[in-house]
């Protein structure tokens, strides 16, 4: 068809848009083969196939404007050429609409109505039904197949009302390729600009060869139409080519998801894969988050996360099972295949993180399982010290009083003295269960903090307890009383050999060193103690045979 229009436009000459110009004759052939190439390939995408269609239609229409001259040899491309000689403009155009948004907005329905109608019917059936060839002055053209009547005056102005239309249908539609452009998302819009600025472009053209028409009532071949005409033709080009931009962009992407393969057999360190998948698909906010057991997503460090409010979401799926979500910018897995390539790529990398995942967020549910425990604990620890305090020593207190009392009022001396003996027993029982009460939790921990209870404990402490440095600061309450516990643990265990306690604040952490002669030979309790709030408890030894015991606790910000 392109050979074929072509060997017309050399025959016509003057009459022909491409002319006997090398240029506009490769120019001719390239627009509409590029249009027709565009729009079969688009036909394989559903979500494109209606623009494809349009495209290969605007390619063929394309070439049909130059049948409508003597040379055509057939009255069918003749007449084929008279009806359809203007159609490809709004044809391409439509199509670059429905590339850039299925859902033409009022702009492009009302500019798209008006141009067929303008081209179609006023420059296209109608104006044939109306013209002779051989009664209005072409002799050597083939016969008009649709001619009912011959009346030039009629043809004239039709042929003029569609020269006037032909500027405000191209504005239109040029204004809805913007519309479209504006309201695409940001990936969309970097997908489709390549073909829609160029229509944007080929419209102003055409718009142009209309507006120098309209005193003449039809697009005259002259120099300055056929720069117009080859200026709308390049930028067809770039239409097409635009239309391939989305295909080499998922091409890419495809590229590098493939590059996965080699990186992920380095066996990539926790978190590897987000690392990997942003980087071979240029995303730096991607994440890849993991289903744990009761619904919730976790990233792979087993952290509680969400995808982001600006981020497009993309499962992974293998089989039936969702293994993994994809958190990232809208527009960049817009290919669905893509996402079952990453799935078989990455599979050994994705279900290692996948259960490392799984493992961290279960050890973290642990951990908290763990410092609620403690922190239960505590709090009874507390309300126990309160009741014995409130309750037994304060009656302790007040039956030592009333034996004192009976003691001074006894007439009898050996009276008095057993009553006296019965209150400082009393006073043993109460010096006994204070001690246990500071034991079981001391009331200057949650008073006054961590270096007010060590004192309280040196100063009642059967053992040699020093105190070279404590911070003043206060600490959260289970750090306070987990670092305490360790201090009491170690002094009641070391056998009446003494300890030596420093404790320091840095980076976030408080850290106990104690010293000691004879460490226990037991530390579980105190390891998990410490460990339920996320710190650590280490062994070491000295010069001088002591045996340094550090715990460090995370204290939080």
């Amino acid at each position: 068809m392109g050979l074929f229009t072509l060997a017309l436009a050399r025959r016509a000459d003057t009459a022909s848009w491409a002319g006997r110009d090398v240029r506009g004759e490769v120019l001719l052939l390239l627009v509409g083969w590029s249009l027709i190439a565009a729009g079969l390939r688009l036909l394989g995408r559903p979500t494109d196939r209606r623009a494809g269609v349009l495209f290969v239609a605007g390619g063929f229409g394309w070439f049909v404007g130059d049948w409508n001259n003597q040379y055509a040899g057939s009255s069918v491309i003749f007449t084929a050429g008279l009806v359809f000689s203007t159609v490809a403009p709004v044809l391409v155009s439509h199509a670059v609409l429905r590339f850039g948004d299925p859902r033409l907005d009022w702009f492009g329905r009302v500019g798209v109505t008006v141009a067929y109608a303008s081209t179609a019917a006023l420059a296209g059936v109608v104006p044939a039904l109306f013209f002779d060839p051989a009664r209005q002055g072409c002799a050597g053209c083939p016969a008009n197949l649709l001619a009912v009547h011959s009346d030039p005056a009629m043809v004239e102005r039709l042929g003029r009302t569609a020269v006037v239309a032909g500027p405000i249908w191209c504005a239109l539609l040029a204004v809805g390729l913007g519309v479209a452009l504006a309201r695409a998302t940001p990936a969309r819009r970097r997908l489709i600009a390549p073909a829609l600025v160029p229509g944007i472009g080929f419209l102003a053209a055409v718009g142009t060869m209309y507006l120098r028409s309209a005193g003449a009532g039809f697009l005259p071949v002259n120099s300055t139409n056929r720069l117009l005409w080859a200026m709308a033709g390049c930028l067809l080009l770039l239409v097409a080519l635009g239309t391939l931009w989305p295909l080499l962009q998922r091409q890419l992407t495809r590229a590098r998801v493939a590059r996965l393969v080699v990186d992920a057999a380095g066996a990539p360190p926790v978190g590897g894969l987000r690392s990997l998948l942003s980087r071979s698909l240029g995303d730096p906010s991607l994440r890849v988050l993991y289903r744990v057991g009761d619904g919730t997503w976790v990233d792979a460090d087993g952290r509680p996360a969400t995808p982001g409010d600006e981020q497009a979401v993309t499962s992974v799926v293998r089989g039936a099972e969702t293994v993994a979500l994809l958190a990232h910018r809208p527009g960049l897995l817009a290919d669905p295949d893509l996402a079952g390539e990453i799935s078989a790529t990455a599979r050994l990398v994705l279900d290692n993180e996948r259960l490392q995942a799984l493992t961290r967020a279960q050890l973290t549910d642990l951990r908290a399982s763990r410092a609620r425990i403690v922190r239960s604990g505590d709090a009874e620890r507390r309300r126990l010290e309160r009741d014995l305090h409130d309750g037994a020593q304060q009656q302790l207190v007040a039956l030592s009083l009333a034996l004192q009392l009976a003691a001074l009022r006894a007439g009898d001396a050996e009276e008095a003295a057993r009553l006296m003996q019965a209150r400082n027993e009393v006073a043993t029982v109460l010096a006994q269960l204070r001690q246990l009460a500071r034991g079981i939790y001391p009331r200057e921990l949650a008073d006054e903090g961590l270096a007010a209870a060590l004192e309280t404990l040196a100063e009642g402490s059967a053992e040699p307890l020093r105190i070279d440095a404590v911070p003043s600061r206060r600490f959260p309450p289970a750090v306070e009383a987990a670092a305490y516990q360790v201090v009491a643990y170690l002094n009641r265990a070391s056998g009446g050999s003494g300890v030596r306690v420093t404790a320091e604040y840095e980076d976030d952490h408080l850290t106990v060193a104690v010293a000691t002669a004879a460490p226990p030979e037991d530390l579980v309790a105190m390891e998990d103690r410490v460990g339920a709030l996320g710190g650590r408890l280490s062994l070491g030894h000295t010069e001088s045979g002591y045996t340094t015991i550090r715990a460090v606790l995370p204290c939080g910000s």
